[in-house]
């Protein structure tokens, strides 16, 4: 996808348009000025007052080229307003404003212009990453991710609308040279079919097909510059307008799709999804294509699929617009399987390992692919204190087993008690109805802050919801609607909620949430059946480490009952317990945070109760400087926080063992 240019490694040092994300306004770190540039590239200097001015070079001008500070839209690095765009001197424009996790930055350039963008860190490589992000009908969507450390380079055909780099990490540098080549629109319209492999009792069925609604379809150039990006539509159609250079275009399929305005991606290393070229074209083109039964795109597209119905049919209890989420991502290659198997991996930007390996594959298997995409679910709209490890169903502590059987759970709701996991040795499963193996009664030593197992967790939860149907007769008293039973999840577990029991939020917590709404009719003849020896009864304080009071429209007073660091709309200050500080109310600013010993507090000015998403700080201004390059040193990933699998019982009955990892 990203093409180099082979003289990049002895390029002579030229001027080019370079942006720094820093603090400090525009001014200083320019050198070389006096070199132009003979191809087109954008140069700039700066000057006391701040202008802009573009080199000046008569032999082959560039296109006019803007560089907007935000972004509005649905999805994507959306940027609030900081102030009005800041008039530089044309052609070039800056419009400052905060973003999330990092600076972007819009670049507009005639239509059909072809783009070629340069990243390079002046920090530790190892922690930064670029983003180039596309306009959408619906909002924006995510090109392409590099690590900063791989010495990006972007390749594009400008959109009217422009397109977006974001940035996180490292203060970095971009150099962006723009040509308008000769271009020819067009417009390509098609469908494209996908496969699907059903597990039954028997085994894995064959391929069928299977709609490829929500996934992403890009069309490039001859060179591999993005023209156009798309979603399929809801009626399996797709239309990609874009714009061809000196030869056929190609159009193709990814393995990502989409919920609740988060993308969900598969690929080979949690980041590039799975791709599979459609079709060559050198026009307008009508596209009616299959992918590859056996192949790697097909089995991606399952598991994009499949985890975007189930995060989609959560998205009305999840608290989404009080959370900025990051992408779902998924690992997987066919034949490979991480030493876990398939395991969630937390984080700023967690990861799932799916397993792939020829003797238990699981990208076919539903109930593994919601199971970890459960835990996903839970680190980001809940609280999850598990520290992870092997599990089997044996009892172990409660924090994991609330985390392992929660995530069971959600793999089970709304409707399929039964879940089964393909293996060439046979088919597992696992019946939440029909869950009877001792380890699923009672706690290791009959406390309820005891040693507990997953199995018990996942069948209570499943008592709780579940109803009186042919394919499943409930033969509990209690039935609760998905609002009773996901708000002690995704509200008070997911605020401010002080640990009851045993260390780390668990079963316990739950049920102590559950009841802070009433104790449902019911509930003890449930907790009875499963020989669970508590009698919940909402303990908890109602006051959390953070207050506030509006003094006036636009001024707040926020006081902190602990030690921390409080933020709001930019602005961080250290406060001790007991300390009170006004601050003005920028416009747009709904909450404060505090970052404590205990972990962060939030609060939104509006809802006292309820949690709001984490605060950024804002982005800062920009200055300029010439790019060189550098070599970077790769950084061996991370190891991983923890590792997962769902026990499962095997058709026999014996118990099957955990395949996680340390």
């Amino acid at each position: 996808m990203r093409a180099r240019s082979p003289a990049r490694a002895k390029h002579r040092h030229r001027p080019t348009l370079c942006l720094i994300g820093l603090s400090t306004l525009l001014g200083g770190c320019v050198d070389d000025l006096d070199t132009l540039p003979d191809d087109g590239a954008i140069a700039a200097d700066a000057r006391d007052d701040g202008q802009l001015d573009r080199a000046p070079n008569d032999a082959a001008p560039a296109p006019d080229v803007s560089v907007d500070h935000g972004l509005d839209g649905d999805s994507g690095p959306a940027c609030a307003p900081l102030d009005a765009a800041e008039a530089l001197t044309p052609p070039l424009l800056i419009d400052r404003g905060p973003c999330p996790d990092g600076h972007a930055i819009r670049l507009l350039a005639p239509a059909g212009a072809a783009l070629t963008a340069r990243l390079l860190p002046l920090d530790d490589p190892s922690a930064g990453a670029v983003e180039l992000w596309w306009p959408d009908d619906a909002g924006w969507l995510r090109a392409d991710r590099i690590p900063l450390a791989d010495d990006p380079e972007l390749r594009w055909i400008a959109p009217a609308e422009g397109a977006v780099l974001q940035v996180h990490g490292a203060r970095w540098r971009l150099a962006v040279d723009v040509a308008e080549p000769q271009t020819r629109p067009v417009e390509i319209t098609g469908r494209i079919i996908g496969w699907q492999r059903a597990v039954s009792n028997e085994g894995l069925a064959e391929p069928s097909p299977f709609e490829t609604v929500g996934a992403r379809v890009d069309l490039l150039d001859a060179q591999n510059r993005w023209s156009d990006i798309t979603r399929v539509a809801a009626d399996g159609g797709f239309t990609l307008s874009g714009a061809l250079v000196a030869g056929p275009g190609t159009v193709r399929l990814l393995s990502e799709g989409s919920a609740l305005g988060v993308p969900i991606r598969i690929g080979p290393d949690g980041e590039l999804p799975w791709a599979e070229s459609i079709a060559t074209v050198d026009g307008p083109a009508d596209v009616d294509a299959r992918l590859d039964p056996q192949g790697a795109t097909a089995a991606a597209w399952f598991v994009a699929r499949t985890a975007a119905q189930a995060f989609a049919a959560l998205g009305p209890w999840l608290p989404i617009e009080r959370v900025d989420p990051p992408p779902v991502r998924f690992r997987w290659r066919p034949g490979f399987s991480e030493a876990c198997g398939s395991c969630f991996r937390p984080g700023p930007r967690p990861l799932i390992d799916l397993g792939g390996r020829l003797s238990d594959p699981d990208e076919w298997d539903r109930a593994i692919i919601v199971h970890e995409l459960g835990h996903y679910v839970a680190a980001i709209f809940s609280r999850d204190d598990s520290g992870g490890g092997p599990h089997d169903g044996s009892p172990i502590e409660p924090a994991i087993a609330w985390s392992e059987g929660l995530a069971t759970f959600l793999a089970s709701w709304p409707a399929a008690p039964l879940q089964l996991d393909y293996k060439l040795a046979g088919v597992a499963r696992l019946d939440l109805e029909a869950m009877d193996q001792p380890e699923a009664f009672g706690t290791a030593d009959g406390t309820v802050t005891g040693r507990i197992s997953e199995r018990l967790v996942a069948a209570l939860l499943w008592d709780l919801h579940d109803d009186d149907r042919d394919d499943s007769p409930d033969d509990d008293p209690l039935t609760l609607t998905a609002d009773r039973l996901f708000a002690p999840l995704f509200d008070r577990l997911a605020g401010d909620w002080q640990d009851v029991g045993a260390p780390g939020i668990d079963l316990l917590d739950y049920l102590e949430a559950l009841a802070c709404d009433g104790i449902p009719p019911g509930l003890r003849a449930v907790l009875d059946g499963r020989a669970l020896p508590h009698d919940p009864l909402c303990r908890q304080k109602s006051h959390g480490p953070l207050t506030a009071r509006r003094l006036a429209a636009h001024r707040v007073e926020l006081s902190a009952a602990v030690d921390g660091i409080l933020r709001m709309g930019g602005r961080q200050q250290p406060v001790v317990a007991g300390q009170s500080v006004v601050w003005p109310m920028p416009p747009g600013v709904l909450g404060a945070t505090l970052d404590h010993h205990g972990g962060r507090a939030v609060l939104p000015l509006s809802e006292p109760e309820r949690p709001l998403r984490p605060i950024v700080r804002r982005a800062g201004a920009w200055e300029l400087a010439p790019v060189e390059r550098v070599n970077a040193e790769r950084r061996p990933p991370a190891a991983p926080l923890r590792s997962d699998r769902p026990a499962r019982t095997a058709a026999s009955g014996a118990a099957a063992s955990d395949r996680a990892a340390d």
